[in-house]
């Protein structure tokens, strides 16, 4: 029975000696993940003022749905958000996922 609770004492040692490490690891990787963002909010691709050939460089859009993003754009007005792209024929939840942290809709 001491054996279990040294053993037990240990680890919430070990467990309560990491856990700062830990918060700070997060916090620093956090601090990373925001300034990669703001870097890439510069580069990304305006769904309503991008051209067919802009939006086609995006990965998985060919030019039948560039095509058909700018002409819902031109009939319906801008997009409000860049996830209303999802409406558009042709672009499935994959695809939007694979170019989600490229576009934006200013």
């Amino acid at each position: 029975m001491q054996k279990f609770i040294f053993v037990l004492s240990m680890f919430c040692i070990t467990l309560l000696s990491c856990g700062g490490e830990i918060v700070e690891d997060f916090s620093q990787q956090s601090q990373k993940n925001r300034t990669i963002q703001a870097k890439n909010s510069e580069n990304l691709i305006d769904l309503n003022s991008a051209s067919i050939s802009e939006i086609e460089k995006l990965p998985g859009i060919g030019e039948k749905l560039a095509r058909r993003i700018v002409e819902h754009r031109e009939k319906f007005g801008r997009f409000k958000r860049a996830e209303h792209v999802i409406v558009v024929k042709g672009m499935s939840d994959k695809k939007y996922r694979k170019i989600s942290h490229l576009i934006t809709a200013k």
